[in-house]
């Protein structure tokens, strides 16, 4: 199985970007702030799971050695 390597998603960035330059009393400050935790914490989430498919990935190869 080929695994394609999780970078971190550009809206992810511009979000986080977003977060740290606009002042907290902008009127959509926290709109970016509470969707920059949801597409981060994805984010997270996915990079989490790769370590358990990378573990799957070397434990089924091991099988088909003959």
């Amino acid at each position: 199985m080929f695994m394609k390597p999780i970078s971190t998603p550009k809206k992810v960035k511009i979000l986080d970007a977003l977060t740290r330059r606009l002042p907290s009393d902008h009127k959509s400050y926290n709109k970016v702030k509470n969707d920059f935790g949801k597409f981060n914490a994805g984010y997270i989430g996915e990079k989490s799971l790769e370590y358990f498919l990378e573990k799957l990935q070397k434990e089924n190869t091991s099988y088909y050695m003959i």
